[in-house]
């Protein structure tokens, strides 16, 4: 039902249109008959309305008065003009406040009727036009967000099934062909990111990465970019070629649009940008290949052990064996690199950490199997193929107790929220909280937001405005002090963030709490 308000000075006008008219049946609820227009006025102050019929001349508030309100106020309402002759030039003056419906008195109910009909075909079609609206924001938003998972995924390596691969990027991209679609993988550094948050950047370390992940995001054109990883002085971005150009080379294309992209970050950011890295793949099917089996031509990060860890440690419990299987491989491959005695080492201390962390996120059974037998098998064996097996076995038995214990997720987020609020005073970031619990950031960052229902970014910045709120009612800290003890460099980002959460700037806050106490 949509509503309607009713103003006339005549009672036996208003109340004959009230009266007479079926506005259930026309899709219409009376939410307010009036004798005047001031009260109209005040109505749509707080309330809202989809139709006002008003007569144009009254008393004190004219018709011309509250199509001049909801002009001003950019409201939605549509307005039906009640004029008599003698006011056509009124009405007439009328449609500079964008009123396109008058009826002359005597009023017709069916004339009325038929305007308030078509009102109605308008309104439902708006109302038809915002939702798919919406729907369409929603369809883009999970989108993108199955972009993002799709293309960390395809880094790490986790596709191991070619159809199923070849099923999402379809339904990603209807309009592309896997096998030719060429792709790339850049590592761009900030040699000094450092010296630039110190001396150039007032926001926090977490604040910069949100911001060239949005640039970088803006940025594509020919080439689709994602961010695949992020350290502290580098990000390694997938870049798709969606538009290819018509008599350029695609290598040129990519080199050309990846120098625009770096050239974009320098210019909007003012930090140091160097290219590091660029790996050109035919398709996707080739850089899955190459994400898979290691080689000397895998992604970069890949090579990192360290990385690799805390992607199996994620991974762990999470109802996907066969991932498991795939990270474990890419960690044998990268042992036999080494001399097995060093091997050996290195095997025996990642399951000493992953003990350690899953005691710490509430995997006591898995932690107790670690700490029984899990260095001991390790240092038994003689040779690489005993090493493997043993370690496979291991992780499979790992994988049982992950699956009874159940709980490690739940206790793993109440210990990440503890930890926020403990050390709320500092900068923290998806990637601090992923190293202090030993965890890939991609992994930790879908678990926290299944479990919590709020991305960590969020979380972190809620919980330091609330902290600023219980700082604020102390008269005695001043609101820079605050600004600092939250973990924010500048006192003006923080007043901004404030603001955003909780609709008053923090010395308004503190004035309205003490007013509130008084």
């Amino acid at each position: 039902m949509y509503k309607v308000l009713l103003a006339d000075d005549e009672p036996f006008i208003r109340e004959g249109i009230r009266d007479l008219l079926d506005w259930n049946g026309l899709g219409y609820e009376v939410a307010g008959v009036f004798e005047d227009g001031r009260p109209v006025l005040k109505y749509l102050q707080g309330h809202a309305a989809d139709v006002v019929v008003t007569d144009i001349k009254m008393p004190f508030g004219t018709g011309l008065d509250i199509a001049k309100y909801i002009c001003d106020n950019h409201l939605h309402t549509r307005i039906i003009l009640i004029s008599g002759y003698r006011e056509v030039d009124l009405a007439m003056a009328a449609i500079q406040y964008g009123v396109c419906q008058y009826i002359l008195k005597p009023v017709d109910i069916q004339e009325l009727e038929a305007h308030l009909t078509k009102i109605k075909r308008q309104l439902d079609q708006e109302r038809k036009n915002r939702s798919n609206q919406f729907a369409l924001e929603y369809y883009q938003h999970s989108i993108e967000e199955l972009k993002n998972d799709f293309f960390t995924e395809l880094a790490t390596g986790s596709f191991t099934n070619e159809l199923y691969l070849a099923n999402m990027f379809q339904l990603l991209y209807p309009r592309l062909e896997l096998e030719a679609c060429p792709c790339c993988e850049i590592t761009i550094c900030f040699p000094n990111y450092a010296e630039y948050l110190k001396n150039h950047w007032e926001h926090t370390g977490s604040e910069l990465y949100r911001c060239l992940q949005n640039c970088i995001l803006l940025c594509s054109a020919a080439v689709e970019y994602r961010m695949i990883h992020k350290a502290e002085d580098r990000v390694i971005l997938f870049g798709l070629l969606v538009q290819p150009h018509p008599g350029e080379g695609t290598e040129h294309l990519i080199h050309s649009q990846v120098e625009g992209l770096c050239r974009e970050l320098r210019e909007t950011f003012y930090i140091e940008t160097m290219q590091k890295e660029l790996k050109i793949y035919r398709d996707i099917l080739e850089y899955s290949h190459n994400c898979s089996v290691y080689c000397a031509d895998a992604p970069s990060f890949l090579l990192d052990f360290h990385e690799q860890e805390k992607l199996l440690l994620s991974n762990l419990g999470a109802g996907n064996p066969e991932k498991t299987r795939v990270i474990l491989e890419h960690l044998l491959t990268y042992l036999r690199r080494m001399d097995f005695p060093v091997a050996k080492e290195l095997a025996c201390e990642m399951l000493t950490v992953f003990g350690t962390k899953l005691r710490e996120g509430g995997s006591r059974t898995a932690a107790d199997l670690l700490e029984r037998k899990g260095s001991q098998r390790i240092q038994q064996t003689e040779d690489f193929p005993a090493m493997e097996r043993a370690l496979q076995e291991i992780f499979q038995e790992l994988e049982a107790c992950e699956e009874q214990d159940g709980q490690r997720e739940d206790e793993l987020i109440r210990n990440v929220k503890a930890y926020i609020v403990g050390h709320i005073t500092e900068d923290i970031s998806l990637e601090s909280i992923s190293e202090k619990f030993y965890l890939s950031q991609y992994y930790f960052s879908r678990i926290f937001k299944r479990k919590t229902g709020s991305n960590l970014i969020d979380y972190i910045v809620g919980q330091k405005m609330e902290k600023a709120k219980q700082l604020l009612e102390n008269p005695r800290i001043k609101v820079y002090e605050i600004s600092q003890m939250v973990g924010y460099q500048s006192n003006r980002y923080f007043t901004k963030v404030f603001k955003a959460h909780t609709g008053y700037t923090p010395t308004e806050y503190r004035v309205r709490y003490y007013r509130q106490g008084s």
